[in-house]
């Protein structure tokens, strides 16, 4: 009997998987002449948003019909897009992350791209560069040895600001950040103190409990990127080919870190037991939260009365934060199919433009790629809120992205929560500090061969060699 039952889990198991590989995935040559297939991911509300989308160009475009191929997820996403190229059945256009973009246009060592190069296209067509915001263009383009090739176009994207519960100001007594505009000019030293404003314990002794924190930890260092750009520090070089997290800006950035949790002004480990950074935002557990714009739609549908700030300024003045960006490419086969490439292009085309970016825009989870909509976008929402974002475009800077991104992003990751619950011993001393933290990157940069870092006094350690 367990043989059996054994042998029906294996026969599942097969059918289920190729039913995610071939049924979830259509083959090319039942494909309708007129259809052209759109992979993509996201919640019900971005679902609901691209049949919008879909619905406005086929107005425009009758004679071409697009399927809607959804997954809900974007851990689900990079799954399908693996198993898309492994049947080489990619739709014919897929919305792409920036962060895995690299990888999709890899020609070294003889790979084969499997975006189409849209540079040509772009060219003969009225679609302006200059309309989209530069990060956006930028994102989904690489410099080749011929010049310049555009590999996809950019949609929507977001980036990351300070949020604050207006409530929790008012039970500490504080005024509120619209009224006072703190963060027009502020420090990190001015945010570290609002911080402990913000903080509310009760009781005494042992007793003592935390019924409001000032700030929630970011989940890793992507969302500490404007702290880090407080400090003048940075992860990668200009180019992209050193690693430059060293020396005293990178240092002061992960010992306003440890402090925030020494100081208990951030929950701790599982204080706030199940209870996720946006439920603890919303109920005003948590007073402030570094997050994006997808945050919005969320907030606004649950009636929470929010503000958003600007992330702090550094000793020199310079004011940072990080943004990404999706975009829409076309698959690399379609350079075959002229007439598939063409119907393709309308729809990529049209997903990038202002009427499409309006569309983006009313749902509020993201801003618009093109310039045109981001005054949709800004006034979805209420003014002071919204429009900080489309404000914030001016020092909003594109992350480190590079083709070694997931080793280098796992080795912050894991770097970073050691840092974050590291425990004082008797002595008063942490095993794990930011000084040794700074190392313990470095040390995977160099090791893992992902890049030579560059020292504080100008120095270069280069990658290990392999063994």
């Amino acid at each position: 009997m367990r043989k059996l039952l054994l042998r029906a889990l294996v026969v599942l198991l097969a059918a289920g998987a190729a039913w995610w590989l071939f049924w979830l995935t259509p083959t090319r040559g039942g494909q309708r002449p007129d259809t052209i297939r759109f992979g993509f991911w996201g919640d019900y509300q971005e679902y609901q948003m691209w049949q919008r989308v879909v619905a406005e160009f086929g107005r425009r475009h009758p004679e071409i019909h697009v399927d809607l191929e959804h997954i809900p997820g974007a851990g689900e996403y990079a799954r399908k897009m693996a198993a898309w190229l492994a049947a080489d059945s990619l739709p014919d256009v897929v919305l792409l992350l920036d962060q895995p973009f690299p990888r999709y246009i890899d020609k070294r060592d003889g790979r084969t791209p499997v975006l189409a190069d849209l540079t040509r296209l772009v060219d003969e067509s009225a679609l302006d560069p200059n309309e989209f915001w530069p990060t956006a263009w930028a994102s989904f383009g690489a410099r080749e040895g011929d010049g310049y090739h555009q590999y996809a176009l950019p949609v929507f994207g977001g980036n990351n600001l300070i949020f604050y519960n207006r409530q929790c100001f008012r039970r500490a007594g504080l005024p509120l950040p619209q009224e006072s505009h703190i963060d027009q000019d502020w420090t990190l030293e001015q945010f570290e103190d609002l911080c402990r404003k913000l903080t509310i314990r009760q009781g005494e002794g042992k007793t003592a409990r935390t019924v409001q924190w000032g700030f929630d930890m970011p989940a890793g260092w992507l969302y500490w990127l404007p702290f880090i750009y407080a400090c003048d520090a940075d992860i990668l070089s200009p180019d992209r080919t050193e690693f430059i997290f060293t020396g005293p800006g990178a240092l002061c950035s992960l010992r306003l870190w440890r402090r925030l949790i020494d100081d208990h002004l951030v929950p701790r480990g599982g204080e706030l037991g199940q209870m996720r950074q946006n439920v603890a935002f919303l109920t005003g557990r948590v007073a402030m939260v570094c997050d994006g714009p997808w945050q919005m739609a969320f907030l606004n549908e649950a009636k929470l009365d929010y503000g958003v700030m600007f992330p702090p300024r550094s000793a020199a003045g310079v004011r940072g934060t990080r943004i990404t960006w999706n975009g829409v490419g076309l698959a690399a086969r379609l350079s075959k199919d002229p007439g598939r490439l063409r119907q393709a292009w309308l729809f990529a085309a049209f997903a990038a433009s202002p009427e499409a970016g309006r569309i983006v825009a009313q749902v509020q989870r993201s801003i618009p790629a093109c310039r045109a909509a981001g005054q949709a976008f800004a006034a979805g929402s209420e003014p002071a809120r919204a429009g900080k974002f489309i404000a914030a475009m001016e020092f909003s800077r594109l992350q480190p992205i590079t083709l070694k991104w997931n080793d280098m992003d796992n080795a912050l990751y894991n770097a970073l929560g050691k840092l974050t619950i590291a425990r004082r011993g008797d002595d008063g001393q942490c095993d794990v500090t930011p000084e040794s933290t700074l190392d313990t990157m470095a040390d995977a940069m160099v090791k893992r061969r992902l890049f030579p870092v560059r020292r504080p006094d100008g120095t270069l350690r280069p990658m290990e060699e392999r063994p």
